[in-house]
């Protein structure tokens, strides 16, 4: 549910990542197209962050390139495609980072749930929760039930242990790169004109 990843989520920034940003409620992501726009705090340091998009979880961050605008997907569906939902929170976590209004999405080839599972907001939270232990999730394959156990055992006790029982696939690396993707602005969810201080239409 969205409380248990909220809740995740404050374990990992009180335990582990006091110099990034990002690993807010995931409520404030959402937004209503042509009438509002996600609530995110621009991310000024490095940021990790999961997202909820409709039906699903997913974790992004940042901090796995010097490049702020380098953003690294973590999805456990097996077919990512990466909507305008993903972009336009992704601009709401960007839009301090002044120097480029353009980004370049990377999706990992990270594991996969089991088919016809919910367990999306887990797969995304191991990711986030590698990410904030200094390490790359993208080769990591998982049991499921020992990932459910674990997760659910974390939020009981508000500590996540070091090590998630895991496996490494060599090889793994990116799915897609997607470059030059516009971030999308205003409620409008449109690409930026120039420098803009107030779009004309809205």
């Amino acid at each position: 549910t969205c409380d248990s990843v909220t809740k995740a989520l404050e374990i990992l920034k009180r335990q582990y990542c006091c110099d990034c940003d990002g690993l807010e409620h995931p409520g404030l992501g959402q937004y209503v197209p042509g009438l509002s726009v996600p609530r995110f705090t621009g991310a000024v340091r490095h940021f990790l962050q999961v997202l909820h998009l409709p039906g699903h979880w997913i974790c992004v961050t940042n901090l796995l390139s010097v490049n702020p605008n380098e953003v690294f997907i973590f999805d456990s569906l097996p077919k990512t495609v990466v909507v305008e939902q993903v972009v336009v929170q992704l601009t709401s976590l960007l839009r301090k980072q002044l120097e480029s209004d353009v980004m370049t999405l990377r999706v990992r080839d990270c594991d996969e749930q089991p088919s016809n599972s919910s367990l999306c907001g887990y797969y995304a939270l191991a990711s986030a929760i590698a990410i904030s232990q200094g390490d790359d999730p993208t080769s990591w394959r998982y049991c499921p039930q020992q990932l459910v156990n674990f997760i659910d055992s974390g939020i009981a006790s508000g500590v996540f242990p070091l090590l998630i029982p895991k496996r490494r696939k060599p090889g793994a690396n990116d799915r897609k790169v997607l470059k030059n993707v516009d971030k999308l602005h205003c409620i409008c969810q449109a690409p930026s004109a120039g420098t803009m201080a107030m779009c004309s239409n809205c």
